[in-house]
């Protein structure tokens, strides 16, 4: 067995390493969630703020799908968050700009490979079922109404 920095380790020393490592891996996943709309955010940000090579940093978040993945799959989640809430009002632009995306054509290209569906698809969708909800309170409210015009006519 080897350890991050790839020296042999004997079991019982197993546990001592794992455990920091578990540590800095909820750091910097911390991290990432607290600085995620910053699009310098990469590897190379990560090695400077926790004073880490770039082969640590890539073996730790190996079983994650690696560490840019990592903070892309996040980006992608709070894109498709923002458009939900949206309600057909936000810029596809400023949601993928404000989550740390620079170019548009790859965010799109990027939201269509993870989601099966363009950004736009998923504003007009919740666009949609936030004017059926909408017209639905709304006709509960007018219904009695126009029920009692109609029978009065």
């Amino acid at each position: 067995m080897v350890d991050f920095h790839g020296r042999n380790i004997k079991n019982s020393s197993l546990t001592a390493i794992m455990i920091p490592l578990a540590g800095a891996l909820g750091a910097i996943c911390a991290y990432i969630e607290r600085n995620l709309a910053d699009p310098d955010l990469g590897p190379y940000q990560l090695c400077k703020q926790f004073n880490c090579s770039r082969a640590t940093l890539y073996r730790m978040f190996d079983s994650l799908g690696g560490i840019s993945n990592y903070i892309r799959k996040l980006r992608l989640q709070r894109c498709y968050g923002a458009l939900r809430r949206a309600s057909g009002k936000a810029k596809i632009t400023e949601v993928a700009m404000e989550w740390g995306f620079g170019n548009l054509s790859h965010f799109t290209r990027l939201f269509r490979a993870t989601y099966g569906c363009a950004p736009s698809e998923v504003r007009e969708s919740s666009a949609e079922a936030a004017f059926t909800t909408t017209t639905r309170r709304s006709s509960h409210l007018w219904a009695p109404h126009y029920q009692q015009w109609l029978e009065s006519h």
